[in-house]
């Protein structure tokens, strides 16, 4: 019961950090700043939580904690996805 509190604050807090990035996203859209995507940028991605996320498997594996095995496969599909996005788009690179 005393941890109500603390979760509705950090409820609140993630809103307004929310909100407060869409106030950027839409203010950016107006003016015009928009950037090239770094397709680099998702394959390095991709390279650094493909390994991440095999590590988490096995680390969780051997400790016999269940339920965390899910955070090692969500960061080996997220490594997967970033480096099929790059290598898919590697011809805009930026040399």
């Amino acid at each position: 019961m005393a941890n109500i509190p603390l979760v509705m604050l950090g409820i609140s807090i993630g809103l307004i950090l929310v909100g407060i990035l869409v106030v950027v996203a839409l203010r950016r859209k107006r003016v015009g700043e928009t950037r090239e995507t770094n397709y680099r940028a998702f394959f390095i991605l991709g390279v650094t939580f493909f390994p991440l996320g095999i590590i988490y498997q096995i680390v969780f594996f051997v400790s016999g904690t269940i339920v965390f095995l899910v955070l090692g496969v969500s960061f080996i599909a997220m490594g997967l996805s970033y480096l099929a996005i790059g290598l898919g788009n590697r011809d805009k690179w930026k040399k």
